[in-house]
């Protein structure tokens, strides 16, 4: 992973800790899984980690934790019915969601 690959995904690491009160190694879990078909070293116009900038660390956050659309969870938003997205047991491949570049 790229220096810049390590700094978003701290940031939406921290979003995710911070907004939904988990704990760091939670959030960081989820958004590794979440992010384990991407190339976190691709800084291309192309790549991967533009892909990522397109959104805020606290979109990111909100959709990887509540499997939400972007924006679905802006800051304004109650999120606080909403129900979390079942993390996915080491080693098993995620669904791909709606935010997956194969789609």
């Amino acid at each position: 992973m790229s220096e810049r690959g390590a700094e978003l995904v701290r940031a939406i690491t921290a979003a995710m800790a911070g907004r939904f009160r988990v704990s760091e190694e939670e959030a960081g879990r989820r958004v590794f899984a979440y992010f384990s078909d991407l190339n976190l070293t691709d800084e291309s116009d192309m790549g991967d980690l533009n892909y990522i900038e397109h959104q805020g660390p606290d979109q990111w956050a909100g959709s990887i934790y509540l499997g939400l659309e972007f924006h679905e969870v802006r800051w304004d938003v109650d999120l606080s019915v909403r129900t979390p997205v079942p993390e996915q047991p080491e080693g098993q491949e995620r669904p791909k969601g709606r935010h997956s570049p194969e789609e």
